[in-house]
C-alpha cells in the first residue's frame, strides 16, 4: 500500500533503519542549526541575485560578494562600482556606474570578461538573449560569445522589468503588457507581444522547456489591485506567443499572495516566493502556501534568499543558501537514514529504493538531502524510474501487482496488473508477467482519465525484456537476444494495436544482459565484453566515432571484464571486474569512453550513470555524483523551513 505522503523534508529526525541481520545500521543525520539574527553588515547588501548553485550580492559600496556550494564568501576581483547584476548558469552580468556592462563567463574554462557598450544602463539580463534595461526604459540585446556589439529593440519601449529562463526572455512594459521572444535572432522583429496578458506590474518567469522547435513557459504576475495571477506561455519558434491559465499554484494559494509586491520562479524548481509587506510567503511544488516565520522585513526577493531591511542576507530551502554542504562525489557516499535497501531507482531529479522489509523512501528533488520514508507503504519488492523528465516511480508490489505516482497529482495509481515478474522503465514503461505476455503504458498518462493500457502478445522464451515500442529486444536462457519492432501501431480512438513482435535474431555470442536506449541496444555477453547496435548519433555504439548511420553488431572499442550494464539518457555505462564503472555514448562524453568511477568504487547492484546509486553489500544506500538539489541523499543539504543568515553576509 502507498499513501500519497511523500514524508516531510523538513523533520530532522532520520526514518529508523531497517533491522536486517547482516545489515549495516543507517547512517544518522547531522542536523546544522543555523541563526536567523546577525549583526547589520557594515557595508550594506543592496541587491541580490542566486542560482541553482551560486549566490551574489552587491554591497553599497559597488563591490560584488558571492558563495557557492561550500558557503564560503568571497568577492568578485576587479569590480567594485557595480549598481546591478543578473547571474545565469554560464554568464554573470554586470550594470556598472560608468562604464555600460560587464559580462563575465562563468563556466568550468572562463573566458576574459566581455564589455558590453550599453548606453546608460539600470538593470541587466543574462540569458538567451541577454539584455539590459536602458535610462530610457528601452531595451539592448547581445550575444556574449557570438554578437557581442548590443543591438536597440526598436518597436519595444517603455520597458520597466527583465526575466526569463533560457527558452524565452520576456520584457514588461510600463502599460502592463509584455513582450518575449524566443530567437537568438536579436533582430526587432523577434520581439512579440502577448495577447491575453494585461494590467501586470510585476512577474516572474519560471520552468519551461522545448520540443525542436516549440516550447513552453510558466509565469506569474502582480496586477494592478494586488492580486497575483499565473500563466502558461506556449508558442512555435518565431511565431506567436500565446498565454494560456496555469494549473498551478491553486487558487487558495494565489489567494495568500494578495498584495505582493515582487514575486520569484525559479527554472529548475516548481514553486513559487512572493514578497508581501515585508514578509516572504512561498508557495511550495505541492500548492500550500505558508508564510515563512521570523521574517518581516524583507525588502527583495529570489526564489530562496532575501534581503533584509537592515542590508544582510538570510536564506531558506535546501539550495544554495550559504550553508556548506558537499558539491559532488567522484566516489559513492553513503545515503542518510536508510538502510536494508533492495532496490533503487535514479531519476533526473529523485531518487527511490525499497528496503527489505517493503517500505519506499526517496531522498533529492530539491526536496530533501537525506532519505524520508513514504507514509504508509509496506508492500514493496522493487521500483522503476525512466530516464525522461516525467520523475515519477512505479513499484513492483510483493504480491506481483504494480503500483505508479501519477505524473499530475503525485497520487498512487494501482496499474490493474497481476504477476509481474519484470518491469521496464523507459520512456514509458513495459511489464513482463509470468505467463511472458507484455503490457505497456506512457508514463504521463498515469492517472490520467484517457488511461489506457496496452497488452502485447508473449514472447515464447524471453527471460528478460528491455526497450520500447519501436525498439524491442528480448534474451532467452540460452543468451540469445532478438530486437524488433513490438508489432505495435498507434490507434485513433487512443491506444496502441499490437500484433505479433517482429523480432530478428542478433549475431553476437550469448549475452547475460542488455540495455535498450532508444534505438541503439548493447549486450553484456558470457565473456565479458559489450556488444552494441543501432544509431550512433552521440557515439552510443562506443567506437570512438558518432554518426548517422544505422550500424550492425560490433565491439565497445577496448572493453573487457564488464560485470553490469545499464542505458543512460543517451548513452550506456558498464560497471567492470574491479569494481569501476565507464560510460559512453552522452552528449557530455561525445564519442570518448569515459571511466566515471576509479576501481573499488562497486560491490554490488547500481543504477545511473555520471549521477548514480549502487546498493553495498552491506545494504546500504551510496551516490555519486552532483548533489543538485540533495541528490546524494548524504544529509549535506538541510531544507530549511526557517530563514536563516548567510555567514559572511
Amino acid at each position: 500500500m502507498l499513501c500519497a505522503c511523500r514524508g516531510s523534508a523538513s523533520t530532522p529526525a532520520a526514518p529508523p533503519p531497517t533491522a536486517d541481520a547482516g545489515s549495516a545500521a543507517a547512517p544518522a543525520l547531522p542536523i546544522p542549526k543555523p541563526a536567523f539574527e546577525g549583526p547589520p553588515p557594515a557595508d550594506p547588501v543592496a541587491a541580490l541575485e542566486t542560482t541553482a548553485t551560486l549566490g551574489c550580492v552587491v554591497r553599497a559600496s559597488g563591490h560584488v560578494d558571492c558563495w557557492d556550494r561550500s558557503g564560503e564568501v568571497t568577492r568578485v576581483p576587479d569590480l567594485d562600482d557595480v549598481v546591478a547584476l543578473h547571474d545565469s548558469t554560464y554568464e554573470r552580468c554586470v550594470v556598472r556606474r560608468a562604464s555600460g556592462v560587464t559580462c563575465l563567463d562563468t563556466g568550468n574554462d572562463p573566458e576574459p570578461p566581455v564589455h558590453i557598450a550599453v548606453k546608460d544602463p539600470i538593470a541587466v539580463y543574462s540569458g538567451y538573449p541577454s539584455c539590459a534595461i536602458r535610462a530610457d526604459h528601452r531595451v539592448a540585446c547581445w550575444d556574449r560569445e557570438h554578437a557581442p556589439k548590443p543591438r536597440l529593440a526598436a518597436k519595444l519601449r517603455g520597458v520597466v522589468g527583465l526575466a526569463g529562463n533560457g527558452y524565452l526572455t520576456c520584457a514588461l512594459r510600463v502599460d502592463g503588457h509584455l513582450s518575449c521572444t524566443d530567437e537568438l535572432d536579436l533582430a526587432p522583429t523577434a520581439w512579440r507581444e502577448v495577447a491575453d496578458l494585461s494590467r501586470m506590474h510585476a512577474f516572474a518567469i519560471g520552468d519551461g522547456g522545448a520540443d525542436n522547435d516549440d516550447f513552453y513557459t510558466n509565469g506569474c504576475a502582480v496586477l494592478d489591485g494586488g492580486d497575483v495571477q499565473c500563466f502558461a506561455l506556449a508558442g512555435h519558434a518565431g511565431k506567436a506567443i500565446r498565454a494560456g491559465t496555469g494549473d498551478y499554484p491553486p487558487p487558495a494559494a494565489l489567494a495568500a499572495l494578495h498584495g505582493a509586491t515582487a514575486l520569484a520562479m525559479d527554472p529548475d524548481v516548481h514553486g513559487l516566493v512572493a514578497l508581501v509587506g515585508g514578509h516572504v510567503v512561498v508557495v511550495d511544488a505541492d500548492g500550500a502556501a505558508r508564510t515563512l516565520p521570523d521574517l518581516a522585513d524583507a525588502t527583495a526577493i529570489t526564489f530562496d534568499c532575501a534581503v533584509r531591511a537592515q542590508g544582510s542576507v538570510v536564506c531558506w530551502g535546501g539550495r544554495a543558501n550559504g550553508q556548506p554542504y558537499l558539491a559532488s562525489s567522484a566516489k559513492p557516499v553513503p545515503v542518510v537514514g536508510v538502510a536494508g535497501v533492495t532496490s533503487i531507482a535514479v531519476g533526473k531529479h529523485e531518487t527511490w529504493a525499497v528496503t527489505r522489509d517493503g517500505r519506499a523512501v526517496h531522498w533529492g528533488g530539491f526536496a530533501t538531502g537525506w532519505a524520508v520514508s513514504m507514509t504508509d507503504s509496506h508492500d514493496l519488492a522493487s521500483v522503476q524510474i525512466g530516464p525522461s523528465t516525467i520523475d515519477e516511480p512505479c513499484f513492483v508490489r510483493k504480491t506481483g501487482g504494480v503500483t505508479c505516482l501519477s505524473y499530475r497529482t503525485h497520487q498512487p495509481t494501482d496499474m490493474g496488473v497481476a504477476h509481474v515478474v519484470e518491469l521496464v522503465a523507459g520512456d514509458d514503461y513495459l511489464a513482463r508477467q509470468v505467463d511472458g505476455a507484455l503490457r505497456y503504458w506512457m508514463n504521463i498518462e498515469i492517472g490520467e482519465p484517457d488511461f489506457a493500457m496496452t497488452e502485447l502478445p508473449a514472447i515464447p522464451g524471453a527471460v528478460e525484456i528491455e526497450g520500447h515500442l519501436a525498439m524491442l529486444c528480448t534474451r532467452d536462457d540460452f543468451g540469445r537476444v532478438q530486437c524488433g519492432d513490438s508489432g505495435c501501431a498507434w490507434d485513433k480512438p487512443g491506444h496502441w494495436k499490437c500484433g505479433a513482435p517482429k523480432l530478428a535474431r542478433i549475431a553476437i555470442d550469448p549475452a547475460r544482459e542488455l540495455a535498450v536506449n532508444h534505438y541503439t541496444a548493447c549486450a553484456r555477453l558470457a565473456s565479458g565484453e559489450v556488444w552494441c547496435w543501432g544509431h550512433n548519433e552521440f557515439g552510443e555504439l562506443g567506437r570512438g566515432s558518432a554518426d548517422k548511420n544505422v550500424s550492425p553488431p560490433g565491439p565497445v572499442t577496448g572493453l573487457a571484464h564488464a560485470t553490469g550494464l545499464r542505458a543512460t539518457d543517451p548513452g550506456f555505462c558498464a560497471s567492470l571486474a574491479d569494481g569501476s564503472l565507464t560510460c559512453w555514448g552522452t552528449r557530455e562524453l561525445a564519442k570518448q569512453r569515459t571511466q566515471m568511477l576509479p576501481p573499488g568504487s562497486l560491490d554490488g547492484p547500481w543504477f545511473g550513470g555520471a549521477d548514480g546509486c549502487t546498493i553495498r553489500r552491506d545494504g546500504l544506500a551510496a551516490c555519486w555524483g552532483d548533489n543538485k538539489g540533495g541528490r546524494l541523499g548524504d544529509g549535506s543539504i538541510v531544507k530549511l523551513d526557517s530563514p536563516a543568515a548567510v555567514p559572511g553576509l
